[in-house]
């Protein structure tokens, strides 16, 4: 839709957009289902001048790399030469995380300090992520070790996400839950891990890929305490009893939503003609 009236804003105006409208338009063009908006905002941005405006730039290659376009992100990200800042980083961080190449996201870190940029905390969630889904155990536990005593960055709620969310990904779900039961979000705060439920998603989560009825229950009994109306979760523990051909279960699960007490968000889909 942000998109359709941009374009029906420069049919009917020629409305001249600044740095703010186009970066607007191209997050929408990120989440959208469409793999070309990205270029056509990138275009528009060497149409109008805005190829050395640095959040720019930065939106194009989130675009680029949400899309799956990764190449068209990297290319651009080398472009950039001096005009980067950290949040150049921590985007093309992410991005490459999120395409399946961890591997070039650590040693990103590597040419990020060289050229004298110091990681920060959004940093290391982006890095963390990637080592997740890459499966890149021991590269994450260095770097999450590395953010501590090197950086004095103390981990956060996102932080230990990642990490659970990467044993549990490769399969160590006793690990994970030993980690939610001892880890704390960041120092001084008095809530522990396992008040998260973010940690827990994730856990359940991993039982459900895994398929860890027994795990995947005890982490269902937290999420009931923590977030009783999120029915995304319902919907996973349905999914992990059908997956352990505990058929009655799953039936039960299912009734939540059939009684009314909580409400599935529809999802949608969409096709470009």
């Amino acid at each position: 839709m942000a998109i359709h009236l941009f374009n029906q804003l420069q049919w009917e105006t020629q409305h001249r957009p600044d740095p703010v409208t186009m970066i607007s338009v191209t997050q929408a063009s990120a989440t959208g289902s469409a793999n070309h908006g990205g270029a056509m905002m990138h275009c528009l941005a060497l149409k109008f001048g805005f190829q050395s405006e640095t959040l720019v730039a930065n939106s194009l290659i989130d675009a680029y790399a949400k899309n799956g376009l990764i190449h068209n992100a990297w290319s651009l990200f080398e472009q950039m030469g001096k005009s980067k800042d950290n949040s150049s980083w921590n985007v093309m961080l992410a991005g490459l995380g999120m395409n399946g190449y961890g591997g070039k996201a650590c040693a990103l870190l590597s040419h990020m300090e060289e050229d004298g940029y110091e990681p920060n905390s959004i940093t290391f969630v982006s890095l963390l992520s990637s080592c997740s889904h890459s499966g890149l155990i021991d590269e994450g536990c260095y770097y999450f070790n590395l953010m501590v005593t090197k950086y004095n960055i103390q981990p956060c709620l996102e932080h230990w996400t990642c990490i659970i969310d990467m044993f549990g990904r490769a399969g160590r779900l006793e690990e994970a839950y030993h980690m939610i039961q001892n880890g704390l979000p960041q120092e001084g705060d008095p809530g522990s891990l396992s008040d998260c439920a973010a940690v827990w998603g994730a856990l359940l989560s991993a039982c459900r890929m895994h398929v860890n009825v027994e795990l995947g229950e005890l982490a269902s009994q937290q999420l009931s305490r923590l977030s009783p109306h999120n029915c995304g979760y319902y919907t996973l523990l349905s999914n992990l009893y059908s997956s352990g051909r505990r058929w009655d279960e799953a039936a039960n699960m299912r009734r939540v939503f059939d009684n009314g007490k909580l409400m599935k968000k529809p999802g949608f889909s969409a096709v470009n003609v």
